[in-house]
This record gives C-alpha cells, structure tokens and sequence, in this order.
C-alpha cells in the first residue's frame, strides 16, 4: 500500500509544477503607426540586427520606403549594405538556403 501511494505522489508531483502560473507582464504596447520616425528607426534596427538572418523576401526595399516615407537616397545609404542590391531589390538574406 505505501509503495502504491509513494508512486502515486510521485506521479503527481509533475502536474503540481506545470500549474505553476508565470508572473504577469507589467506592461502593454500599443502600437503608434503615425510615428514614422519610429517606424524608421526600427526599420533600421531590423537591417541592422536582424536581416542577416531574417529575412522579408516578399517586400522590397521601395515599398518599405514608400510606407516608411524615406527618401531613396536614405534607404540606399543606411540600409542597403550590399553592391549586389537595388532600391527595387527584394530584402534578402547573405546566409544561403542550404
């Protein structure tokens, strides 16, 4: 009989952890569109950071200045690091698919 409660108990040792709640987020986000100069700024912080390993092979760079309303000067200074590239270019990754 004990080993039977002693099994039980450790059969339901792991559900108790699992239940255990996480603290809640003490903020929220609210995301400002209108804020282009934000949006460009994380634009930039996405080229800069992110894009070397994720990429937005569906939008080109035109259209996110377009939306961003960023100057092609800008975009083809700033944010385009590699010769092979256009203005008009899909935002691709250097890393191959393999």
């Amino acid at each position: 009989m004990k080993k039977q409660l002693f099994a039980l108990l450790f059969a339901l040792v792991p559900l108790a952890a699992m239940a255990a709640a996480g603290p809640s987020v003490p903020y929220s986000m609210t995301p400002d569109l209108d804020d282009k100069a934000s949006l460009q700024r994380g634009m930039q912080l996405y080229t800069n950071y992110c894009m070397g390993c994720h990429s937005l092979e569906h939008q080109r760079f035109a259209r996110a200045a377009e939306d961003l309303d960023m100057p092609q000067e800008l975009v083809e200074e700033n944010l385009i690091f590699s010769s092979d590239l256009a203005f008009n270019d899909q935002m691709h990754i250097a890393m191959s698919q393999g």
